[in-house]
């Protein structure tokens, strides 16, 4: 069976990529490529799609919504989430908006390879992490992951701030303005009842295997 895969994301490098693997392993596969969210879905509207490789960090990303506009589109085509951003902190989010998987960027091929294959045999693909994050997120656990209060934006941009992102560096990055990040930065500060760089790092760092 031929089969046809839209890979979303603002990298023209991690695009290319992707190509690669999938013509490496199916026999003359289609392949669109966007780096956006706009130019994802008018692809969706007018052809025939497999599985969408979605990067949740593109400039008009609109976090868990893009699941949502992607199915309003195109409510058979499925979703596979890959991403640099950590799966303890994200995968549930996405999962239980509807994704049909979640890999990381950094994961093996055969991994990368696997997911693909279980997604479009009409499974679902969950890795051992994002089992763990999900399973606490279905559950409710009563140790809540204080992480859990953020929106996904918000959670975005508190894990570039972690990772020594400053605001202008965000700015570009989300296509928005500083002050909007400042924005954010506080709102994350006050959701979190933090007030300083170190103390938020210290809360990812303890709550990162938390559900």
């Amino acid at each position: 069976m031929k089969r046809s895969f839209l890979v979303v994301d603002d990298h023209a490098i991690v695009r290319y990529g992707v190509a690669l693997l999938l013509k490496k392993w199916y026999l003359n596969p289609v392949i669109y490529q966007v780096g956006n969210l706009k130019d994802a879905l008018g692809i969706l509207g007018g052809k025939q799609v497999d599985l969408v490789f979605l990067d949740i960090n593109i400039p008009d990303g609109r976090g868990t919504d893009m699941v949502h506009d992607i199915k309003k589109v195109n409510d058979l085509t499925k979703i596979l989430v890959f991403s640099a951003l950590d799966e303890e902190h994200f995968a549930s989010r996405y999962l239980l908006a509807g994704v049909d998987g979640y890999v990381h960027k950094f994961s093996e091929e055969k991994v990368i390879q696997i997911a693909i294959d279980i997604i479009l045999r009409s499974g679902k693909y969950v890795s051992a992490k994002a089992k763990e994050a999900l399973l606490g997120a279905v559950l409710n656990q009563e140790i809540a992951n204080p992480l859990d209060r953020l929106s996904a934006r918000e959670l975005e941009i508190a894990s570039l701030l972690v990772k020594g992102f400053g605001n202008l560096e965000i700015s570009n990055r989300f296509n928005i303005h500083a002050s909007t990040v400042s924005t954010y930065k506080s709102r994350i500060y006050e959701k979190l009842n933090v007030d300083n760089i170190i103390s938020l790092a210290e809360l990812f760092a303890v709550n990162r295997n938390v559900g």
